[in-house]
């Protein structure tokens, strides 16, 4: 049984400081926080992956403590996946405007269409599934833009 204290710890988290309260498109400003805070951070890959490795495992915990308080399942307030997502998505890239805002929309697109495997890894139970879709997406999203810049300086 969670304390009161806990569960409102597993909220702040799962919401990403109750970004997920708000009403219109929460994952959409979850995720720009994820692009301001890579931003914030630059292109220091050792403290990024530090900050996805201490976000996924308490994400998942206080995913499946708010949705099992809501019941309602990948309730649309749970935001922290499209924090780590982000975040996964931006590890390693160049930070310049071009590619986080080529990051952003390439992530949301992925997020919403979610390719294989990702529609498949929603369906695990509780908060792994609710994070593991956005992981993928992240990680889509990674390697995508990393092509793209390739290609790029290519020509």
């Amino acid at each position: 049984m969670l304390s009161g204290f806990q569960k409102k710890l597993a909220t702040c988290l799962a919401t990403v400081l109750y970004i997920g309260y708000i009403p219109w498109i929460p994952a959409t400003f979850a995720s720009v926080f994820g692009v301001a805070l890579a931003w914030a951070i630059g292109e220091n890959t050792v403290i990024s992956a530090s900050l996805i490795a201490l976000l996924l495992l308490p994400g998942v915990r206080a995913a499946s403590v708010f949705e099992n308080a809501s019941g309602s399942k990948d309730d649309r307030r749970i935001v922290i996946d499209e924090l780590v997502g982000m975040l996964i998505a931006l590890w390693g890239i160049e930070v310049r405007a071009w590619t986080f805002l080529v990051s952003f929309l390439t992530f949301r697109m992925l997020d919403i269409w979610k390719p294989f495997p990702a529609r498949r890894l929603e369906h695990v139970r509780g908060g792994w599934g609710i994070m593991l879709d956005d992981v993928a997406v992240g990680i889509y999203t990674n390697l995508l833009v990393r092509m793209g810049m390739l290609i790029i300086k290519g020509s």
